[in-house]
């Protein structure tokens, strides 16, 4: 897209905005951190008047399509942009006299193949979930986008904050809007802007339908096009300066500008690991390995994941099965993390599968915790609808190292937190227990273990 010495420095901004979000869902980063090149690419292919560049087609739709199968918010956004980018490009050129039909239609056949490629990628994925009976029968939807903390309620503001990364976005804005007339790539990048700024005021009207469009999730996108901006604009200012001021003083702008740029890298990085990433550096040294031990060493009995070294051992003693032979009830979801378990139920609505009848699940879950007899609650498993559990593992209140206090009418009871969606709360996740009664699970066809907060009840 531009030279290599600019497309290097443009890299490394990439990498120092991706340090700020991107590490936090890097499933999400590689279609973050491609979209603003291809965005060039798609300015320059939509806006050509000669023949349309066939294999510039295919690589945008190469990566809409790539965007489909891993990050589908990201899928959407570029069909967004890219449209946009085709709607400014038509207007401008009708604007200018052109005929309007002739326009949608080269536009359109430029678009076109952007859209077989990225179909066929995307039917990768999608299509066995679109075949799926029960889509079919009963569309269902899905909770996923049912979520709105407070820097989605807020339009984002990189350009404002008081730190390098905010002076290196304030500089990229500036460039966009001073280049943007000129400039295929500056175009191009402020056409992202926009889209971005677009899908948040969407995702806003799209709670009168009480569901949003994650917004928030773009976040990224905005840092790393403000970012790449920056480094474009910062550079045109000191060649400007280098031309404008005496000849005398154009290897000391050269040196001032390569130190504030070395610091500027050093303080984002710095900031990245020392405030962005903090919480996740301690959560990584806190939580537990399959051991039982966190990376510190440390055991804390009075930490559920203390246990897991014992669970997983109860669980297989208990069954005589391989793991990936078990269907397990719990709330204990590291459990799934370290060994191939199949799970009965998602931790919350939000994440499970819109074809895994999340709320049916759950209340399948409430009607066992009303059997009365073994024999009741074995009947219920056999009449199940879903591949039932074989392994309960239920929080025992008595234990020592439980910390659960059930109500006193639930006294004695083992319990399992289950969750339901409560959008627009923030928190978006309502948590609430249920009760089995122990005597539920006293009988031969029961194997039982009680391994620290928990109790484990195999199905022989």
């Amino acid at each position: 897209m531009v030279r290599r010495r600019l497309a290097l420095l443009a890299a490394v901004a990439t990498g120092l905005a991706g340090m700020l979000h991107g590490i936090e869902e890097p499933y999400a980063w590689p279609s973050a951190a491609w979209l603003a090149p291809i965005a060039v690419l798609a300015w320059h292919a939509l806006r050509r008047r000669d023949h349309a560049p066939r294999w510039t087609l295919v690589c945008i739709g190469g990566y809409v399509g790539f965007a489909a199968i891993t990050y589908t918010l990201h899928f959407g956004f570029a069909v967004l942009m890219v449209v946009l980018m085709a709607v400014i490009t038509g207007v401008f050129r009708v604007h200018q006299g052109e005929r309007l039909w002739p326009t949608v239609r080269q536009l359109f056949l430029r678009l076109l193949p952007i859209g077989i490629v990225s179909l066929v990628i995307a039917l990768l994925a999608w299509l066995p979930y679109l075949l799926s009976t029960h889509f079919l029968l009963d569309n269902p939807r899905s909770a996923a986008q049912h979520y709105l903390p407070e820097d989605g309620a807020f339009l984002p503001v990189p350009m404002m904050e008081g730190t390098a990364f905010g002076v290196l976005c304030l500089a990229g804005l500036v460039w966009l809007l001073l280049r943007c007339r000129r400039s295929e790539v500056a175009a191009s990048m402020l056409s992202i802007v926009l889209a971005v700024y677009g899908w948040f005021v969407l995702s806003t009207l799209a709670l009168v339908a009480k569901t949003t469009l994650l917004a928030f999730r773009l976040n990224v996108i905005l840092d790393v096009t403000l970012a790449v901006a920056g480094v474009f604009g910062l550079l045109e200012l000191v060649g400007y300066l280098r031309q404008k001021l005496d000849t005398r003083y154009a290897l000391r702008i050269s040196m001032v500008a390569t130190a504030l740029g070395l610091l500027g890298a050093i303080t984002i990085n710095q900031g990245a690991i020392g405030l962005a990433l903090q919480p996740s550096v301690e959560r990584a040294y806190a939580d537990y390995y399959p051991t039982g031990d966190n990376a510190m060493g440390q055991r804390d009995p009075a930490k559920p994941g203390s246990w897991t070294d014992a669970e997983i051992r109860a669980i297989a003693e208990l069954t005589g099965r391989k793991p990936v032979d078990n269907v397990l009830l719990t709330t204990d979801y590291k459990l799934m993390s370290f060994q191939p378990y199949w799970g009965f139920q998602q931790e919350t609505p939000h994440y499970a599968n819109p074809l895994a009848d999340y709320d049916e699940r759950a209340a399948e879950v409430q009607e066992w915790t009303t059997a009365k007899t073994p024999d009741e609650l074995l009947r219920m498993l056999r009449k199940s609808r879903f591949k039932t559990p074989n392994v309960f593992v239920l929080t025992n209140p008595v234990s020592p190292h439980s910390d659960v206090e059930p109500p006193a009418d639930q006294s004695g009871k083992l319990v399992l937190q289950l969750k339901g969606d409560a959008f627009p709360q923030l928190p978006n996740v309502r948590d609430y227990d249920v009760y089995f009664d122990p005597a539920v699970f006293d009988s031969p066809a029961f194997a039982k273990r009680e391994v620290g907060p928990y109790t484990i009840v195999a199905l022989r």
